[in-house]
């Protein structure tokens, strides 16, 4: 409950040394010495902030401006601050106290202190000879020293908890402001006309040696809205304060007559989360959010699950001659996404999984729709799961049905579709979408936000963002910055060459024009991502430099399919220092009959095999180096030894054309570029 303590001193009675309720002894002597400020040739006024390093110490006082109103009342206001030689956390732009003085046209006179800082504020006027002095704190955060035309003269005290008076229902919606770190703020005016928004009109900002942030300014009428308003005559002095903790303290000052709404939202997202009305004899306001902060987030990823769902058909002479063609685990992909999934929800202190493309083998809805139920799985033990697509998901021409000898067409899926059924893992979450893609940008931690980037061009496996695309991830990488959000990527295509000459010998793995838009996406500030696409596990680094001496950096973690040996996942945690622990894992074990081989030698084996055939129609001299060294690049960290150097040395000195193009690839596989690829810590 709010007390209004008043007192009321008579000039006829009055003598130096009088105490009025809330006085301090040796008043006269203080208030009327040469300490303080004349505002106008009667008015002198002080404040003595009561420090803790330096004990009292005179505040300096601050001009914000004067007005005359319509109605012929006069208006001063400004603030008083420590002085940043007395305190470390002194400063023009960190007001302890403001002050508006009312010089009403029917001669009365209002000295008005609202106290914001922390320590006790002794307040002093002194007006044609007749001194008053009073003490802001804490809990009396609102004095009045005042003198009335006819000779009296005295104080008002509220006594503030900072909770909204009880009985009034805001039901306002300003447009309100932003201020700073995703902080938006409003204010509505109830004039006896109807309520108005208020007009923000900012002070400054400033950054104390402690680390903590301030923000302030006030709120006012328009003068088009009512004849008393200006931009120099106060409604609602405001400001902002956020701790280094990461609390952060709104303050609303009422000073005006009418009762005024006050509005604040923390993140901003369109909605007010806090609202109070504050009023005359409840004249403070307070609200208080915890900003949010990295904490380490820990999360897993995975990759190119392509998963099948058999009952779309496993054997016949078809699907036989769909896997002659293909690498990957597709009958066994309903047993590994299971192992991974088991794996995931046994393994402690995962905050949330993210999948980069090729979720499906082909797109099929039927595939789709299964592997969403799975996700289901993780979501519903606590782990929230991130997809974005790959080039086989959406619109896919080859989404079959295998029986005999015959594929069956089947319904595939449309991008508008793909975001319905994948709605519980980042689109209904997402706190951005990009209308010319699939991309969006979500918050799976606190702080941190999650860039799901669609890089598929439908119809082609290479990738490429519209220019539209890159528009709107600028943008939101700018937001990001400017409420201190961390930031991290994914998307399937890559977006950095994971070997030498990669652009030239497989295009169809990069995004178009990989070299500008990394570069163009790290200068903005996305300099940690991770990708897909060409099953293997490998991870690179591209530095440039920037304006002013600065170095910039992209991260491209490329993360194997969890369907192609080594079956692999990565768990990730990132710090507050901008460190992300990689570590790699893999599937070793899965409910499926392997013919009595341990799954990671049966997936090998199967890989050798396959990239085998696959190299030998063009390479038959060169045919298993290739599948050796693609495989290599596979399991990440590679190192060729003698016989793999030899026959890259073999290769690329033949005369045969082709085996030197097969030389050059084998090159490119077993070339490692920094950093390592498997258990890694990077800085981002």
């Amino acid at each position: 409950m709010k007390k209004i303590l008043i007192s009321f001193v008579l000039a006829s009675a009055f003598v130096p040394g009088f105490i009025c309720v809330g006085f301090s002894e040796g008043l006269s002597e203080a208030a009327t010495s040469d300490a303080g400020y004349m505002v106008t040739p009667e008015l002198r006024i002080r404040a003595v902030i009561h420090t803790e390093e330096k004990g009292p110490v005179e505040a300096v006082w601050q001009m914000g401006g004067e007005d005359t109103t319509a109605g012929g009342h006069e208006v001063i206001w400004g603030h008083f601050y420590a002085s940043p030689s007395d305190v470390t956390w002194g400063s023009a732009e960190n007001p302890d106290l403001f002050v508006k003085i009312w010089f009403d046209a029917g001669g009365r006179i209002d000295v008005s202190y609202f106290h914001v800082s922390v320590p006790d504020i002794d307040v002093y006027s002194e007006y044609d000879g007749a001194p008053l002095q009073g003490t802001t704190t804490l809990d009396r955060r609102y004095v009045r020293l005042y003198y009335n035309q006819d000779g009296q003269h005295g104080i008002e005290e509220n006594y503030e908890d900072g909770i909204a008076a009880a009985g009034y229902s805001p039901a306002g919606s300003p447009s309100g402001y932003s201020a700073i770190s995703d902080l938006r703020i409003g204010a509505v005016i109830n004039t006896v006309d109807g309520p108005i928004d208020a007009v923000w009109r900012k002070g400054g900002d400033a950054m104390t040696a402690g680390g903590h942030q301030v923000f302030w300014g006030h709120f006012h009428a328009s003068p088009s809205d009512v004849d008393w308003g200006s931009s120099d005559n106060p409604d609602l002095f405001v400001k902002v304060w956020f701790d280094a903790s990461g609390r952060i303290d709104v303050n609303f000052f009422h000073v005006s007559v009418p009762d005024i709404e006050v509005y604040s939202d923390y993140p901003s997202d369109g909605a007010y989360n806090k609202k109070g009305t504050t009023i005359m004899a409840d004249r403070y306001i307070r609200h208080e959010y915890q900003k949010f902060t990295t904490t380490q987030p820990r999360f897993a990823v995975f990759s190119d699950p392509h998963y099948y769902d058999t009952e779309l058909g496993v054997s016949g002479s078809a699907f036989e001659a769909y896997l002659a063609g293909d690498r990957k685990l597709l009958r066994e992909s309903e047993a590994i996404l299971t192992a991974f999934t088991d794996a995931i929800t046994g393994e402690s202190g995962i905050d949330f999984v993210i999948v980069s493309g090729d979720l499906t083998k082909d797109g099929t809805r039927a595939s789709h729709q299964e592997f969403a139920d799975n996700l289901k799985m993780l979501e519903d033990n606590g782990l929230p799961v991130y997809v974005v697509p790959g080039n086989h998901d959406l619109n896919n021409p080859n989404a079959f049905s295998y029986s005999g000898d015959t594929e069956t067409p089947e319904d595939n899926v449309s991008p508008e579709e793909f975001a319905e059924i994948y709605a519980d893992y980042g689109y209904a979450e997402a706190t951005d979408r990009d209308p010319d893609s699939l991309s969006y940008v979500a918050e799976p931690a606190p702080g941190l936000w999650l860039f799901g980037l669609d890089s598929c061009r439908l119809g082609y496996g290479n990738g490429m963002f519209s220019q539209e695309t890159i528009d709107w991830i600028i943008g939101r990488l700018d937001q990001a910055k400017a409420r201190d959000k961390k930031v991290i990527g994914m998307m399937h295509h890559a977006i950095l060459e994971h070997f030498p000459e990669q652009a030239d010998l497989m295009p169809g793995t990069l995004i178009e024009n990989w070299e500008t838009v990394s570069e163009t996406l790290a200068e903005a500030g996305m300099n940690l991502i991770f990708t897909g696409h060409l099953h293997a596990q490998d991870i690179v680094t591209n530095t440039w430099d920037a304006e002013g001496g600065r170095t910039i950096s992209l991260t491209d973690v490329e993360t194997g399919s969890l369907v192609t040996y080594p079956n692999p996942y990565r768990i990730v945690t990132l710090d507050e220092e901008n460190v992300a622990d990689i570590q790699s894992r893999f599937i070793t074990e899965i409910d499926y009959d392997t013919g009595g081989v341990a799954f990671p030698a049966y997936s090998e084996d199967y890989l050798t095999e396959k990239l085998y055939e696959w190299f030998y129609p063009d390479w038959q001299a060169g045919a298993s180096q290739a599948a050796e060294a693609f495989k290599a690049y596979y399991m990440g960290d590679e190192s060729p030894d003698q016989e793999a150097l030899a026959a890259i040395s073999f290769l690329t000195q033949s005369d045969d054309p082709n085996l030197q193009y097969a030389g050059q690839y084998i090159y490119g596989w077993w070339t490692d570029l920094p950093p390592a690829d498997n258990d890694v810590t990077v800085q981002w």
